[in-house]
C-alpha cells in the first residue's frame, strides 16, 4: 500500500477597492461601469464584490510565494 500524495495548498490574493466620489468622498454604487473598464486591463481578475460600493482584484490561485510574485 503506497502513502496517499500530499495535498498541495493554494493561495491568491484580493484586494478590495471601495467605489467613492471624489466631491463628496462618500461611496456610490459604481461597480458594473468600473468593472467593465477595469475588465479590458485585468480580464476575469477583476470582480465585482458584495456591495456595488466595491470591486476587487485579485490573482489566480498559486502553490508557492514565488508563483504569486511571477502572478504579479
Amino acid at each position: 500500500m503506497s502513502a496517499p500524495t500530499p495535498r498541495v495548498l493554494r493561495f491568491g490574493v484580493e484586494e478590495e477597492f471601495p467605489l467613492a466620489d471624489p466631491a463628496t468622498r462618500t461611496t456610490v454604487p459604481k461597480a458594473r461601469p468600473v468593472l467593465h473598464e477595469a475588465a479590458r486591463l485585468l480580464g476575469n481578475r477583476a470582480q465585482f464584490e458584495f456591495l456595488q460600493t466595491q470591486v476587487e482584484a485579485c490573482t489566480r490561485p498559486v502553490a508557492t510565494a514565488a508563483g504569486l510574485r511571477a502572478a504579479g
